[in-house]
């Protein structure tokens, strides 16, 4: 039963907006928290261990050109608390915090984010 709750939430937490939320806990409540079997489960395995692998924390001081670091408040997978880690280790980023968004920030913000990049690369 911990891991349907588990896959529940994980599943919820990869979506922003209470509706598909609320589908995605039913959703991982109904697979009893496995993911789905396809052709892509195997990259989708890859890709995550590459990204938990790769560190380059060590390297960002080193960074001189400008950066932009973008996130949402409520991102269970880059919390803000990483995000604010990751600016403030580099000499010249800036940040940008979305309060109330998550993981789907870019598809739900996707005119802001446009506003956004298009300052940035102006500047």
């Amino acid at each position: 039963m911990a891991r349907a709750r588990r896959g529940a939430e994980l599943a919820a937490a990869a979506v922003d907006g209470a509706a598909a939320q609320r589908a995605a806990r039913v959703f991982g409540r109904l697979t009893g928290g496995s993911p789905p079997e396809s052709a892509d489960s195997g990259d989708f395995a890859i890709t995550i261990q590459a990204m938990l692998a790769h560190d380059t924390t060590a390297d960002l001081s080193g960074l001189g050109v400008p950066t932009l670091v973008i996130g949402g408040g409520q991102d269970p997978f880059y919390p803000e608390s990483a995000l604010r880690e990751t600016a403030g280790a580099m000499p010249s980023a800036s940040l940008r915090v979305v309060e109330g968004s998550g993981h789907g920030l870019p598809k739900h913000q996707a005119a802001w984010l446009q506003e956004e990049l298009i300052a940035f690369f102006g500047d």
